[in-house]
């Protein structure tokens, strides 16, 4: 732990943390406030989850863009220009919200724009703090990171929640704005040599050649084959879990419970990323999303709320374990030039599922039943969480 938080003593980490982390908190106020904003304007589930879809498919539909930008300009000036953007997308919200003009249109616009920009900055953001943090100390960097995104992330809705009641959700999206400067200034103040850079291919061929150098690696290929229906697997239980809980446990406070879990169980995983060094890393990559399969199995019987609650918990911890150490091995592996279009297609193959589990769930559950769909999805996760760790292509790589 004392290494870890050691880490924060580099100024370029620490700027690249301190930014990120402000800007983190200002997101996870935004969604609450957003909510409540559409449904002032339009009292439909529908109208919410036109302004969510459109935000979702646009940053999905930018990763790739945003892959190719990290791998071949300034990582730090992608992630400048995009959170400059997005501070005058929050800010243009804020004013028509607080004025009185928004409409829902206007809202879903923002929202694309938002989306967009989203997604162009974070393979940006994966890259840099593979340029930032030596290969050692990289698991500690993104756990780091994890811990603090994890906890602003609890602590955001229910600031945003007073926010709301007291001042309007327009000026959540002020404070949202302003949160972005921050992140700015902190990346304006990083000084870091900037990684040698092929030109001259065109996107295309900057999207191929990547690719290339990505599944040059049997791990990343294997792993990339499977993540992704855990993917789905966690959207369907986003979908239904709700539903069980309102007809079969205690309803929205029960949800709201099991998910508040699940978000504690990240910091915890986070907290032991910090601590416990992976020698197998994506040996415990996979055996986090263990946890996954737990909860859905729990959910599907469904077990009382405490007990589905730890299940969360549990899979949350994982979910985080996860992540740390995929990240890190990734970055740590594959080359610096090539870090931010690796994380660029995986999180487009991962986001392209959730949006497919999403869809699906619906369907699913009416034709298998949500306890069905559910348990079939556990076994999928459960097996696929065992099966990968065997595979000698995962096995074997080692940190360091």
């Amino acid at each position: 732990m004392r290494s870890a938080l050691a880490l924060l003593g580099k100024r370029q980490f620490f700027l690249l943390w301190g930014g990120q982390t402000v800007s983190a908190l200002g997101d996870a106020m935004v969604i609450t406030a957003l909510t409540f904003a559409v449904l002032g304007m339009s009292d439909s589930p529908g109208s919410l989850g036109l302004v969510l879809t459109v935000m979702h498919v646009a940053r999905t539909g930018s990763y790739l863009v945003g892959g190719v930008l990290g791998d071949r300009f300034s990582r730090r000036l992608v992630m400048i220009v995009s959170d400059s953007a997005r501070m005058l997308t929050q800010a243009v919200a804020a004013l028509l919200l607080i004025t009185g003009q928004a409409t829902l249109w206007w809202l879903v616009l923002l929202g694309a724009v938002y989306g967009g920009l989203a997604g162009l900055f974070r393979p940006s953001s994966a890259g840099l703090v593979a340029q930032v943090a030596e290969p050692g100390r990289l698991q500690e960097a993104n756990a780091l990171l994890g811990v603090s995104r994890e906890v602003v992330t609890i602590a955001g809705p229910a600031l945003a929640a007073v926010l709301v009641v007291t001042t309007g959700p327009g000026w959540v999206f002020a404070a949202d704005a302003g949160t972005f400067a921050v992140g700015i200034a902190a990346l304006s103040r990083m000084r870091l040599d900037e990684l040698p850079i092929e030109r001259g291919g065109g996107f295309w061929h900057d999207v191929s050649s990547g690719l290339r150098e990505a599944f040059r690696h049997s791990w990343y290929r294997v792993s990339l084959s499977v993540q992704p229906l855990w993917n789905f697997a966690n959207a369907v239980f986003t979908v239904l879990g709700p539903a069980i809980a309102l007809h079969s446990l205690g309803g929205v406070l029960d949800w709201g419970l099991i998910n508040t879990a699940g978000a504690a169980g990240a910091v915890v995983g986070g907290m032991l990323a910090l601590k416990v060094v992976f020698r197998r890393p994506l040996v415990a990559a996979s055996a986090g999303r263990l946890g996954l399969g737990v909860l859905l199995a729990a959910m599907a019987v469904p077990l009382s709320t405490g007990p589905v609650a730890a299940a969360a918990l549990v899979s949350g911890l994982g979910w985080a374990v996860h992540d740390i150490a995929w990240m890190a091995t990734v970055q740590r592996r594959i080359p610096g030039n090539a870090v931010s279009r690796a994380v660029s297609y995986e999180w487009t193959a991962g986001q392209l599922m959730t949006t497919a589990g999403f869809a699906l769930a619906g369907p699913l559950s009416a034709a298998f039943g949500m306890s069905g769909v559910l348990l079939a999805l556990a076994g999928l996760v459960t097996a696929t969480s065992l099966l990968l760790p065997a595979l000698p292509a995962v096995f074997s790589v080692k940190d360091g």
